[in-house]
């Protein structure tokens, strides 16, 4: 754990699941259209991205993984469903800005079964004003990194080393109150 809004989990998943979900990624339909800010500077910047809904979340049986393999995931989500999930497909030449998500707590999950250091693709965490990296989540295969979609974070793009594509998996859920 990072710190009570930032918490790391390795192991969660079996590799035969890891398969299922990293398979799952390659046969997904992407689209061009999911963007961090919808700022002037960071417009043009659209990335590949597949889209779930709740009905396909559930058909999934990712929840059900999730909640089995890990009770303290568990307990963080509580009774609470996934609104969407993005399916993220990055490549090197992608470049992602600090962004948040207001008002959601987010599960991301790293598909890809094989990684190495030095292919990069980090998960960067962020001070309030963007000053100070906070945490860097290492892309680790399988590894679940649970948020507050508030922390402003970004993708460090993959090197050209890596495989073609990162995939990543964010399931967003709407804050407890």
């Amino acid at each position: 754990m990072i710190s009570d809004r930032v918490k790391v989990y390795d192991g969660v998943f079996s590799h035969n699941y890891r398969s299922t979900l990293f398979n799952l990624a390659q046969e997904s339909l992407f689209r061009v259209g999911w963007v961090d800010d919808a700022s002037p500077e960071w417009r043009g910047e659209m990335f590949l991205h597949s889209y779930a809904n709740k009905e396909a979340i559930l058909q999934s049986g990712i929840l059900k993984e999730i909640k089995d393999n890990s009770p303290e995931i568990d307990k963080w989500l509580g009774t609470r469903f996934p609104q969407y999930s993005i399916l993220n497909c990055d490549t090197h030449a992608d470049v992602h800005n600090a962004h948040s998500h207001l008002n959601m707590d987010v599960i991301l999950i790293y598909l890809n079964q094989d990684w190495k250091l030095e292919w990069y693709g980090e998960t960067l965490f962020y001070s309030e004003d963007l000053s100070e990296i906070i945490f860097a989540g290492l892309y680790t295969p399988g590894r679940i990194i649970c948020f507050d979609g508030e922390v402003p974070h970004s993708i460090r793009p993959n090197s050209r080393l890596a495989p073609k594509f990162r995939y990543t998996m964010s399931l967003f859920f709407k804050k407890e109150k």
